[in-house]
């Protein structure tokens, strides 16, 4: 499959972007751009995924969906850099690995 850009995509919020870098028969890679604080994406990874969610710049914050405002285990995450251009030092927070399963958000702070 080819790379494509899904600004439409279900779940997307804030100017959030969706990119399809590549993938296979069984696989994605996609890239979620958060262009702006309160920008998200709200979904859910297939039964038997696995999501692997490592934030490149700046902050984000990814928690478990229940209801409409209930979020649980929420946790935050801080990129390499300190989000300006060319940011920054340091190697941020390792990635966090999901199973598939639970509606989850992934956002910036703010």
């Amino acid at each position: 499959g080819g790379a494509w850009v899904d600004p439409e995509a279900r779940g997307v919020a804030g100017g959030a972007s969706r990119l399809r870098l590549g993938g296979g028969e069984n696989w994605d890679a996609l890239v979620h751009v958060f262009p702006s604080p309160g920008a998200s994406y709200e979904g859910r990874w297939p039964t038997g995924s696995i999501a692997l969610l490592k934030p490149l710049v700046g902050r984000v914050e990814t928690s478990m969906v229940r209801g409409t405002t209930s979020r649980l285990g929420a946790k935050e995450l801080v990129g390499g850099g300190d989000g300006s251009i060319g940011g920054g030092g340091g190697s941020g927070d390792p990635c966090i690995k999901y199973l598939g399963g639970p509606i989850r958000r992934v956002g910036t702070r703010g």
